[in-house]
C-alpha cells in the first residue's frame, strides 16, 4: 500500500465513512508528494473531521427539533384519541406526560383540561379539582371550561353547596 492509499484508508477510518474518499481524492495527493506531508495530511483530516462533525451535528439538531415537534403532536393526538375512546386511565397518564414534557406548548391548557376530565371520569375528584385549579391561570379562552369541570367534580363527589357556588361563579364570570 502506497502513501496515498494509506492516507485514504486512515482518512476513511477517522471520518468513519468511505463517502468522504471522493472529497479527499483531489486534496490529499497534492500534500502527499513532498517531505513533511504527514503533518499536512493530519491537519486536513482534522479539518474535514471537524467540518463533518459540525455538519452532522447541525443535521441531527434540525432532525431533533422536527422530531420533537412531531412527537408533541403525536403525543397530544394519542392522548386525545384515548380520551375519545373512553380509555381514561391511559388518557390521564398521556396528558400528564404531555404537560411534563412540553410545558411551553400552546396545548398545555387543553391537555390539562382533558387530564382533569379524565380524572373526573376515573372518580378522582380531588385530583381533578387540584389540577384544574393549578392550570386555570393558563386557560386563556377556555376559563369557562375549567370552572365548569371544577363544578362538575364537586357535584359528582356530592358537595352540592360548593358545586352550586362554582356554577354561580361560572354564570357570573362567563355570561356568554
Amino acid at each position: 500500500m502506497n502513501d496515498r492509499e494509506t492516507a485514504l484508508a486512515e482518512f476513511a477510518e477517522v471520518t468513519g465513512t468511505a463517502a468522504f474518499r471522493a472529497v479527499s481524492l483531489p486534496i490529499l495527493p497534492a500534500v502527499l508528494n513532498f517531505p513533511g506531508a504527514t503533518l499536512y495530511r493530519v491537519l486536513i483530516m482534522r479539518w474535514l473531521r471537524s467540518a463533518s462533525f459540525l455538519f452532522l451535528l447541525s443535521l441531527v439538531s434540525a432532525a431533533g427539533l422536527q422530531a420533537n415537534e412531531l412527537n408533541e403532536i403525536e403525543q397530544f393526538t394519542s392522548a386525545a384519541k384515548a380520551f375519545q375512546d373512553g380509555f381514561y386511565e391511559r388518557s390521564e397518564r398521556e396528558f400528564s406526560e404531555f404537560v411534563k414534557h412540553f410545558p411551553s406548548s400552546s396545548k398545555v391548557a387543553e391537555a390539562a383540561l382533558y387530564e382533569g376530565e379524565s380524572l373526573l371520569k376515573l372518580k378522582r375528584f380531588d385530583e381533578a379539582v387540584s389540577l384544574l385549579n393549578r392550570f386555570f391561570p393558563q386557560a386563556a379562552g377556555n376559563g369557562d371550561e375549567f370552572v365548569f369541570w371544577i363544578a362538575e367534580a364537586r357535584f359528582a363527589e356530592g358537595d352540592f353547596a360548593t358545586a352550586a357556588r362554582i356554577y354561580a361563579r361560572l354564570v357570573h364570570d362567563f355570561p356568554q
